[in-house]
């Protein structure tokens, strides 16, 4: 089950929030309605008190998405393809597709983020100056929005990536050094010590200083931003191990044909459960139509399997992600982040010559690991073997 519901398109975005959001979201409420609220309103009642709270908790996670739908429409102006914004329980992400292709255009998008919050600040703090007299109410809530604001932009300044400060920095080094994968790993290296400041910091905060339930979300922060650098690092560090390697090196060629006009009841007993295989390629007579996978079938009821060709629950050729031969390992690599794909058909001429799962680099690494081998893979000679029938 997916742990995030959508809230709708923004701007043509599709926005969603995390379940781990609603926490967070009931925590703000609970300390604004508790704290800060019959702090500066001591005469108002709980209806009162509580409904102002929400409100002022709804707007502000509206300027959480707000900084997120920043980054993302100015990701798509700068020729960025942009999956979606998720909101959740340390703030938010817009996720991009693919890495900005020069410095500058990583500059723009990530600075944006801090820019629109400094905004909000500035717009929250004039209306609060503007209401003061006549609108206490309104001046209280927007001062502390103009105060939270500014916080956040001064947070993700910070240069520990991924927070937008380590991202700005990245961008520097990138366009000094020339080599993106030099200054992702010097930001990444950054953005892992200021996450250990934050733990140390959290731990002193709780253990020393016995300030527990703020000491402990700094250190959650801490410990997503080292999570956040790690991921990254593995990855840059795939990148490099697969630097040179070609879609004709890690595909398999041991596939099976199944005909579009095969029953699914048929696929599953004659090919899933023999093999233990997630995916088969479906052919109508030589030519190769499309791909059957075991969520495929899951998601049809099983008293329709004796009936169902595979034709009706395959994905067709032209909704999937597709290489050739000669496709780099890194092309290979964006198209499982990007599509969200779990196979990539690797095609000649229109012509299935083999198949790359996720199993599949992680096995070629594995081999190359085990034989000791260092630098570029050799390249395969002679042409890519045929399939098996």
């Amino acid at each position: 089950m997916s742990m995030s519901f959508s809230i709708g398109r923004w701007f043509g975005i599709p926005v969603k929030l995390h379940v781990s959001w609603l926490l967070i979201f009931g925590l703000v409420w609970f300390s604004l309605g508790a704290g800060f609220m019959p702090n500066n309103f001591p005469n108002w009642n709980p209806i009162q008190t509580w409904g102002a709270a929400f409100i002022t908790d709804i707007l502000f996670f509206a300027s959480v998405l707000g900084h997120e739908l920043a980054h993302a429409i100015v990701a798509r102006m700068r020729g960025v393809p942009v999956r979606g914004i998720t909101l959740f329980a340390l703030g938010g992400a817009a996720e991009l597709e693919r890495d900005a292709e020069q410095p500058v255009d990583e500059f723009i998008i990530t600075a944006v983020g801090p820019l629109s919050s400094l905004l909000f600040a500035g717009l929250f703090w004039v209306i609060t100056r503007a209401t003061e007299q006549a609108l206490p109410v309104v001046s209280g809530i927007s001062e502390f929005l103009a105060v939270i604001n500014l916080s956040l932009a001064l947070f993700n300044l910070i240069p520990g990536f991924p927070l937008d400060g380590g991202r700005v920095l990245r961008a520097l080094l990138w366009w000094g050094l020339h080599d993106f994968r030099r200054a992702t790993r010097i930001a990444v290296r950054l953005g892992q010590v200021v996450a250990w400041l934050f733990i140390l910091w959290g731990l002193a905060q709780t253990l020393l200083f016995r300030e527990g339930l703020g000491g402990l979300w700094i250190v959650l922060i801490g410990w997503f931003l080292n999570n956040a650098a790690d991921q990254t690092l593995r990855q840059v560090r795939l990148q490099e191990l697969l630097r040179g390697v070609r879609a004709a090196q890690l595909m398999r060629t041991d596939f099976a044909r199944v005909f579009a006009t095969t029953a699914v009841q048929d696929l599953v007993h004659q090919y899933f459960l023999p093999t233990g295989r997630p995916d088969v390629p479906v052919f109508a007579g030589d030519e190769f139509v499309g791909l059957v996978s075991l969520k495929d079938v899951k998601e049809l009821d099983q008293a329709r399997w004796a009936t169902t060709p595979v034709s009706a629950v395959m994905v067709p050729v032209e909704k999937l992600p597709t290489v050739t031969a000669n496709s780099s390992a890194e092309e290979v690599l964006r198209l499982f982040q990007e599509k969200d794909a779990n196979e990539v058909p690797v095609l000649a001429d229109g012509r299935l010559v083999g198949i790359i799962t996720q199993a599949d680099v992680l096995r070629f690494l594995r081999t190359r690991e085990t034989l000791g081998m260092r630098g570029p893979a050799p390249q395969p000679t002679g042409s890519p073997p045929a399939p098996s029938a």
